[in-house]
Parts: structure tokens; C-alpha cells; sequence
């Protein structure tokens, strides 16, 4: 799930429009549960190509689901990738924000002062995240597609959302009620450490990141900020509550939004939500909050597999063998062909790529501006990057 965002086609008030939307493009190709829970429920609108602008991403995430209005800024800044240059291909990220590229720098400044030519526009597809490292967590579940560097690629034979996905992550971690609490949530995290997908551009990250705008106040763990913060903010916005006041999702609601891209029966909109201050659970405390596991001590993360991504050693910059530095420990990035390598004597091999999207051959495009820790390109080891 990614970040708490949500988007794209439909408008309340607009039966025809929605309907026509909901005939062109399939609701299942959108990896967010949130946000194919508002598309189908007709929160958010695209254009006709199936892309959402970034003021109306900002609008559906206040309007349509009630988050805290700093927060759901922050989090369309963050979402819309890509220029009019880039709304086709989404293949050069150049975000709304200063630090990264000239043009980003002067778009956040006219933005800013109230100037609103077509270059302060940015555009991203909720229909084309799939592969796309910008658009995908450090760690993730996979189970509404975006599996495309797990170490069991031929387990939803491309076909999703998944049901053993959802089994795996969502139904193995509720209580015997059927709830997921916090705690039952960060169990999922627990097991996506160690059988998620690390498709994201932070997956192969060491330490923290600073979020634009905050410094050292916006400093998050890099590999697991946005799931941490999105399956909170899922919690925020859609769970329910139990007779000592402690919020939780029932598991049915959860397969409504994961599974079926609904929103829960009964559900309503309330206000939630916060960046740093100002609510019971801000989006930073969230993202630094700690999980009930331990993080391998060898680097190794998918622990039950054939596919062994350590390599033994430690580092401090660079490793040998095509590996790439994490946490101190030497680990076998991507290869060229998307999928994560697995260290066999005395070298990073390349995997047999039997990743699948709905038939075809899965996609990869990987992060620019800044170019993502691990990937075959990757030359500097800057562990304290903005997002």
C-alpha cells in the first residue's frame, strides 16, 4: 500500500463520467488498496489518459478520506512524479520540490507564489505503478501486484490482487476475532521484511532519510518509513474501534479494500491525520515506530528461500562481488533485469526473471533524480537522501 494516498477517476455528481472511467481502466492494475477504493468509489478524478494531477490528489485526500490538510500536501508532493514531458512515459521523476532539479526548484517557487503555468503541473497514473521503483515501498506485501523483486515471483502466476498474498500478510496476522491492532499490523511488517517484495527505490537504503522541508525534524528509517506510515495511516483512516476505545481493522473490511478495492460496509469519512504534531499518532511517529522483530544481523532478509542476498561480509562504502552496501553489510543488489541477485560462490548472480503482470513480462523503471541505492547504476552510497 503506498504512503495513505489515494486517486483517480470519477466524480460525485457524474454517474456517466465514473461509468465510462470504470470501462477503460481496471481498478485491479492500482497497487494502493486506498487508492482503488476511491476510484471505484468515485472520490477522485483523472483525465482521460487515466493520470491524476497533483492539486487533484490534494483534493480527494482531504475531501475524500479526511486527511489533515499539511499531511495530504506533503503526501501529493510526494506522489506526483512526473512532468508534461514525462506524464506518458513516467520515466524521469521531476517532483514539485527544490534540492533535486532546476525545473522542480522553480516549479516549488511558483507554486508557491501563486504562479500556476503548465510547469508547476505534475501528473502521475494510480493504472501504471506497477515496476515503477518511485512509485513502490522499501518493503511491501505485493498482494495487490508491485511483487516484482520477491524471492517467490511465480506465486501469484501474475494474476492480482492475490489471495495466497493476502493469506500470507493480512489473514495469518489477525487475532481470533479477525482483528488487526497495531501490533497485528506490525506482524505484517514482520513478514514482509522477510517474504516481501523490495521493489521500492529505498530498498536497498541504509539508515534514515531527511523529508523535504523538515531537516533533521523529517528523518525517517529509509527502508521501511512508507510501510510503516501507510499501514498506520490505513488504520487511522479505516479501522474501527473496540469497546476499551483501541482501534483496529476486521479482516473482511481489510479484504474489501486489498482484495476487492472498497471501501469497508458502514465506513465514513472523519478527519485524521498529522505530520509532526498534533494528533495521537503524527505521520513521523508512525514512521519511526518500532517493530517486534529483529532485522538479520547478517543483512539476510529473505530467510526461508533458496535465494541467499548476503553475502557474509561487512562494508563501509563499497562490497566485491556486485554486492552493494547496506547497514554495514555486504548484500546483492538488483541485477539489470529488475530482480534482487543472490550471492553464490563468491558472487552476486543474476536470477531467472519469472516475474509476470496480468500475461506479460513485468516492467522495470528505475529512480532518477536521485537514482536508488542498489540498482545497477548506483555509484555513491548517500544514505541520507529526501524522498
Amino acid at each position: 500500500m503506498r504512503l495513505a494516498i489515494l486517486l483517480c477517476v470519477g466524480a460525485h455528481g457524474h454517474p456517466q463520467l465514473a461509468k465510462k472511467a470504470n470501462e477503460k481502466f481496471d481498478p485491479n492494475h492500482i497497487l494502493c488498496p486506498v487508492l482503488a477504493s476511491m476510484w471505484n468509489a468515485g472520490d477522485l478524478k483523472t483525465d482521460e489518459e487515466g493520470d491524476v494531477e497533483l492539486d487533484v490528489i490534494y483534493d480527494g485526500l482531504v475531501k475524500g478520506i479526511g486527511v489533515e490538510p499539511y499531511l495530504a500536501e506533503f503526501q501529493a508532493r510526494g506522489i506526483t512524479d512526473f512532468d508534461l514531458a514525462n506524464k506518458k512515459s513516467n520515466l524521469v521523476r521531476d517532483r514539485c520540490l527544490p534540492g533535486f532539479t532546476h525545473s522542480g526548484t522553480a516549479c516549488a517557487v511558483e507554486k508557491k507564489a501563486g504562479i500556476f503555468p503548465e510547469t508547476v503541473k505534475r501528473w502521475f497514473s494510480p493504472f501504471r505503478m506497477n515496476g515503477k521503483q518511485v512509485m513502490e515501498h522499501g518493503i511491501s506485501t505485493g498482494t495487490r501486484g508491485g511483487a516484482t523483486n520477491v524471492p517467490d515471483p511465480e506465486m501469484c502466476g501474475g494474476q492480482f490482487p492475490c489471495e495466497a498474498r493476502f493469506q500470507r500478510f493480512y489473514a495469518k496476522h489477525a487475532d481470533t476475532n479477525g482483528r488487526l491492532y497495531r501490533k497485528n499490523i506490525m506482524g505484517i511488517i514482520c513478514e514482509a521484511r522477510k517474504s516481501g517484495d523490495r521493489g521500492g527505490e529505498y530498498s536497498y537504503s541504509s539508515g534514515s532519510i531527511h523529508l523535504p522541508g523538515g531537516g533533521d525534524l523529517l528523518q525517517v528509517p529509509a527502508r521501511e518509513w512508507q510501510m510503516k506510515a501507510a499501514m498506520s495511516g490505513w488504520l487511522a483512516a479505516f479501522g474501527r474501534t473496540d469497546d476499551h476505545g483501541e482501534w483496529y481493522i476486521h479482516i473482511d473490511d481489510a479484504r474489501a479494500m486489498v482484495m476487492e478495492g472498497r471501501y469497508p460496509d458502514g465506513w465514513k469519512k472523519r478527519d485524521w491525520g498529522c505530520l509532526a504534531s498534533g494528533c495521537d499518532h503524527s505521520f513521523m511517529s508512525d514512521s519511526n515506530q518500532d517493530v517486534p522483530c529483529d532485522v538479520d544481523e547478517n543483512g539476510e532478509w529473505w530467510q526461508d528461500y533458496d535465494c541467499k542476498v548476503a553475502t557474509g561480509k561487512t562494508c563501509k562504502l563499497s562490497c566485491d562481488g556486485g554486492a552493494t552496501c547496506v547497514e554495514g553489510k555486504c548484500v546483492c543488489g538488483h541485477a539489470s533485469n529488475t530482480m534482487g541477485m543472490c550471492w553464490k560462490n563468491g558472487q552476486c548472480v543474476e536470477r531467472t526473471d519469472k516475474c509476470t503482470y496480468f500475461g506479460e513480462k513485468c516492467t522495470w523503471v528505475p529512480a532518477t533524480n536521485p537514482t536508488a541505492s542498489g540498482n545497477p547504476s548506483f555509484v555513491s552510497n548517500a544514505t541520507s537522501m529526501y524522498v
